[in-house]
């Protein structure tokens, strides 16, 4: 679902962005779903990081690397790689 945002962003249309994302975190809270979940932090981030908040954009792609659905989808990855990608945000 996060592709539906792409447009928007490589537009520069980040509001219209940040609405998608929000509605699929909505959506993935109706369904308790946590891999969709993963995908609305990641897509209200960069959004809200490139439009108008840098630090609540970097919150939601933070919630999205400490999450348990995060993890699964990043199995092949080293210790040392998440490590590093977590310590860009700080």
């Amino acid at each position: 679902m996060r592709g539906l945002s792409n447009p928007y962003t490589y537009l520069g249309q980040f509001e219209k962005g940040i609405q998608i994302g929000e509605k699929i975190l909505s959506l993935a809270e109706r369904r308790d779903d946590s891999y969709m979940r993963v995908d609305g932090y990641l897509v209200l981030g960069y959004n809200l990081a490139f439009h108008k908040d840098l630090r609540l954009g970097l919150d939601y792609i933070e919630k999205r690397l400490l999450s348990k659905a995060y993890e699964s989808f990043t199995e092949g990855f080293t210790t040392a790689d998440m490590i590093v990608a977590k310590n860009l945000l700080r």
